[in-house]
């Protein structure tokens, strides 16, 4: 009975530590009010230690040199933060930020990555933003004042727009993402609705990545000549290709590539390993 105690403390003290590890770390994101378009970048940083949470908060004016950094504690508890800003760090003589604090309240999204929450002004506490944040690094560290590019901005922002996850959990998406073939018809190049799912998930995978790119390789089985089925394998990948501009994928991210029946994966012997050399594969590039 006490083994069987001790290990169910173990493993909440475990749950505990690992739900604390996703915020550690420095985070980018959005604050706005009611309308994500007019808001504006915000970086916070987060050290936690014993349920207690110490960190930064840089606020900034979009696409300006704008910026105040505040001193933030706080605690955790029940998988969120809750934290204050309590004493200004810097900030530039000029800035249009306004010089105030705020009470933060957020939570980690496992399924997305990212941080979502809200916050109010200590001093008016019907003055309430959102935010939406999503892991830069790990490191917990005090924010600089360099001005930073806000290129990243944007792109947040048609992220959150398209649905995608964030960067982090995206790169966990496209690591863990397993290729399967698309079968064909004998003598045909259409695109079955039945692998709709699986290239809608690529196309997904694909858009989320700026620099990724995907191939395209059509196949045959050994019926027919040799020119016949290297017309034939085009055919079938520039379905694809026209299946993929189609739901969204820019043509420039997407390379062909078609090799008639001269890699088959199976025997041209049996009408079954004729059907799997029908086929169209890809790879990331």
């Amino acid at each position: 009975m006490k083994k069987t105690i001790f290990l169910f403390i173990a493993l909440i003290i475990t749950s505990n530590v690992l739900s604390q590890n996703h915020y550690k770390g420095t985070w980018s994101g959005i604050i706005y009010k009611k309308n994500i378009n007019k808001g504006e970048p915000i970086h916070l940083s987060f050290f936690i230690i014993d349920d207690i949470v110490n960190g930064y908060c840089k606020k900034e004016k979009y696409k300006k040199n704008d910026f105040i950094i505040n001193k933030t504690v706080g605690k955790y508890k029940n998988d969120s933060l809750f934290i204050e800003e309590h004493a200004i760090v810097n900030h530039n003589k000029s800035s249009r930020v306004k010089k105030k604090y705020r009470t933060f309240e957020l939570i980690y999204n496992d399924t997305t990555g990212y941080i979502n929450g809200k916050c109010h002004a200590l001093k008016n506490k019907n003055e309430i933003e959102y935010l939406t944040l999503y892991k830069v690094d790990n490191s917990y560290r005090k924010l600089t004042t360099t001005p930073l590019s806000h290129s990243w901005f944007g792109r947040l922002k048609e992220d959150l727009k398209n649905g995608y996850y964030s960067p982090i959990k995206r790169e966990i998406e496209r690591n863990k993402f397993k290729f399967v073939p698309i079968y064909f018809d004998y003598d045909k190049a259409e695109v079955k609705k039945e692998y709709d799912a699986f290239l809608k998930k690529m196309i997904r995978v694909v858009n989320g990545h700026t620099d990724l790119r995907i191939k395209v390789i059509g196949h045959t089985d050994s019926d027919g000549s040799d020119s016949y089925n290297v017309n034939l394998s085009e055919r079938r990948a520039k379905s694809i290709i026209k299946y993929f501009t189609k739901n969204g994928i820019s043509a420039d991210k997407i390379e062909i590539d078609f090799k008639g029946e001269s890699e088959p994966v199976d025997t041209n012997n049996t009408p079954e390993g004729k059907q799997r050399n029908r086929r169209v594969d890809f790879s990331f590039i």
